[in-house]
């Protein structure tokens, strides 16, 4: 992947959990992806899990919001740095 794809990628999933869409985790991942909270220390594996974790995030923090503030990536892997903030 290109950095600017790998960028709208990232920007994609801050969308979904910026606006409370677990279902567009459906577009954004392969079957067998893991997503990994690495400040909840929780790993989800497969688009089922991981939605799983978006609605328990949701049902927990009703006016969740997120925006990145960096990005980093290597050939393997890219991390998003956000800030979470109330609605």
């Amino acid at each position: 992947m290109s950095p600017e794809q790998i960028r709208r990628l990232v920007d994609a999933m801050y969308a979904t959990w910026t606006l409370h869409e677990p279902e567009r985790v459906d577009a954004l991942f392969t079957d067998d992806a893991v997503h990994e909270d690495v400040a909840g220390g929780h790993i989800s594996r497969g688009k089922a899990e991981i939605k799983q974790l978006m609605r328990a995030a949701f049902a927990f923090a009703s006016d969740f919001r997120s925006n990145m503030r960096s990005l980093s990536f290597s050939k393997t892997d890219a991390g998003g740095f956000r800030r979470s903030r109330p609605g």
